[in-house]
């Protein structure tokens, strides 16, 4: 039996212009006390074959899209024992489609059909080694294939290289994400999202969408200790980490008052007590 286990959630998936946007979790854990963490694993999703590296908490985060309505599954798993895996559904609700959109629907269903074929061969390759690479590069391609069909937000292969920065102090920040085109141009339409963990918990996630000047702009105000922000561009991610706590306020003149009062009337206790066992017999 082998070491670890690994479980995977996902999102129900939302739509944003022509894409459903839905979010893969898949958390690496320990059978028993005792063994070490894998540092440095990676985790598979299928179909699509993406490759993802869990963080310190054990968790590899992947954020997808796709323009086809309908359930359907996920599988996260171990890249270096495929045989640690794990099974969960997506839901994506179904979208009006005009008239003109017979085509493109009777296209969407072939490529998901093609996606179904190609879990099936994925989960049937498990039991012979050597083969789950191959159908991951085979189904991956495949992937990049349909994702250059879409019309609408723009495919990561027309992003350069986004502009994230995070400037604040005292748990006050400022977040700013510069998305560009290949020719630094600025790119609108390009989905963002901003996680907040604290304590290994994630407390906030919010979808965003850059601006006719290629911009998201947003306040983050840190109230917990130890949290850490993560913005996802296209799969790319940005962490920051070592945040500084919003400082608790200073005490007003009551509690000040309160405070002193506490403190002198400790120190007639005390009086009061040595007083009186001086004149003990």
């Amino acid at each position: 039996m082998t070491d670890y286990r690994i479980q995977v959630t996902a999102t129900k998936a939302s739509w944003i212009a022509d894409k459903a946007i839905y979010d893969l979790s898949a958390r690496v854990i320990t059978r028993r006390k005792g063994i070490p963490f894998p540092e440095g694993e990676f985790v598979i999703f299928d179909p699509g074959g993406h490759r993802k590296q869990i963080d310190s908490r054990g968790v590899a985060f992947l954020r997808l899209s796709t323009n086809r309505p309908g359930p359907f599954t996920t599988i996260a798993s171990l890249e270096s024992d495929p045989e640690v895996h794990d099974e969960s559904e997506v839901v994506v609700p179904e979208k009006p489609i005009p008239i003109s959109g017979a085509k493109k629907k009777s296209e969407d269903d072939k490529a998901r059909a093609e996606s179904a074929e190609a879990l099936k061969r994925i989960r049937e390759a498990r039991r012979k080694p050597g083969e789950v690479q191959v159908l991951h590069d085979e189904e991956k391609l495949r992937a990049e294939i349909r994702e250059s069909r879409q019309k609408g937000l723009p495919v990561s292969e027309k992003l350069g290289e986004p502009v994230v920065t995070l400037p604040g102090a005292m748990g006050n920040y400022w977040l700013r994400v510069f998305v560009p085109n290949k020719d630094g141009s600025p790119l609108a339409g390009v989905p963002v999202n901003v996680t907040a963990y604290a304590g290994g918990h994630r407390i906030m996630s919010d979808d965003h969408i850059t601006d006719g000047n290629g911009i998201v702009s947003r306040g983050i105000r840190i109230l917990a200790a130890n949290t850490s922000v993560v913005v996802e561009v296209q799969n790319e991610q940005r962490e920051f980490n070592h945040l500084e706590q919003v400082p608790s306020p200073p005490m007003d003149r009551w509690q000040w008052a309160g405070l002193m009062f506490g403190v002198l009337a400790l120190g007639v206790a005390l009086y009061a007590g040595t007083f009186l066992s001086i004149l003990a017999p």
